[in-house]
């Protein structure tokens, strides 16, 4: 039996409170620009109307970015065009930051963006993204638990509308560590409770963290949508689904907090012939046009971005092999050893 304490009201620096409002309306208030806006990142024009679709069904999102003296550590890998370089927590998480909120801004979507130890925005609040970025690295310690207790309060003034509605909020969490100012699992409780979808973005190569979430996610029944950085997911991706090409345009809409069975599971699960086909229709329309071809991080080529069929056996072992040697240093230490926090 796990001993999780009773979640409590706190202060907080920042405040804003949801504005009362009839559902359902569009979320995108401005689909043409935001579809420019996408394809100048290379999203296939399928992809594009898809993440509309699923962004229109979430009346409001909260990104909460961990701006701890951690994500200092220089662990990480970016893409830098199409090269894999080493960065900083931070430097990763501003690539991520810099698509949720220009998608946010420009298509004048209800966002929260939220960092740990520093300032709050709404999309209509952010005029100076690169400046927003860099003045957001405080340092500091993790206080989730703090930030998480201020979002519950929030969504409790719209809950039974949602409810009704049947829609969801979305909250994605990008972190490098554990929670410093309480016992971020019992909130973590209280939302599977209530209509929201959690996505969490680790930033971090700590074993001991790793293990420390999935501990809390499969404990506690949370179902929580975690992923890794672009460069670690894709390898993760590729080791049991060699058929797709997974882009940054698939893992920008994974971390948007896009929630769908078929690109949560993409790193765990083979998907079936039938889920590849579901796959590239949503990709690529039924017309399957790929062009141009994507570039594969993996294979460091272009190719289509499914290939129904198609098995690389040489770089699946090699993929598989990494994965299942950090399996097996988390395994080494027992879960029951962590400490939920």
């Amino acid at each position: 039996m796990l001993n999780i304490p009773t979640a409590y009201s706190v202060d907080t620096p920042w405040s804003h409170p949801i504005e009362t409002c009839t559902y359902p309306q569009n979320t995108v208030k401005d689909e043409s620009r935001l579809r420019e806006y996408l394809c100048q990142s290379d999203w296939p024009v399928n992809l594009q109307t898809f993440f509309i679709q699923e962004i229109n069904k979430v009346p409001v999102r909260y990104f909460i970015y961990d701006d701890s003296g951690s994500m200092s550590t220089n662990d990480r890998e970016k893409m830098i065009d199409n090269n894999t370089i080493e960065c900083s927590r931070w430097s990763e998480l501003c690539e991520t930051m810099n698509f949720q909120v220009q998608a946010s801004r420009i298509g004048k979507i209800k966002s929260h963006f939220i960092f740990l130890n520093g300032q709050s925005y709404k999309t209509d609040q952010i005029t100076n993204l690169d400046q927003t970025l860099m003045n957001n690295m405080t340092g500091g310690d993790t206080p989730l638990f703090r930030t998480l207790n201020k979002i519950i309060s929030e969504i409790r003034l719209i809950e039974q509308e949602l409810r009704c509605m049947d829609q969801k909020v979305s909250i994605t969490i990008s972190t490098g560590g554990k929670s410093s100012d309480g016992c971020a699992s019992s909130l973590l409780s209280t939302l599977k409770k209530m209509p929201v979808d959690i996505t969490l973005r680790l930033c971090t190569n700590e074993e001991r963290i790793i293990r420390l979430w999935n501990y809390i996610d499969r404990a506690l029944d949370l179902s929580l949508n975690i992923i890794d950085g672009y460069c670690s997911e894709a390898t993760k991706v590729y080791s049991v689904n060699s058929s797709l090409c997974y882009t940054l345009p698939i893992h920008q809409l994974r971390e948007y907090g896009i929630s769908c069975p078929l690109f949560d599971h993409l790193g765990k699960m083979t998907l079936t012939d039938e889920d590849q086909g579901k796959m590239s229709n949503i990709i690529c329309g039924d017309g399957l046009l790929q062009e141009p071809l994507p570039f594969c991080p993996i294979l460091k080529t272009n190719r289509p971005y499914i290939n129904i069929g198609f098995t690389d056996t040489v770089n699946s072992i090699n993929t598989n092999t990494q994965v299942n040697q950090r399996n097996q240093r988390n395994h080494r230490k027992k879960d029951n050893n962590c400490v939920i926090s």
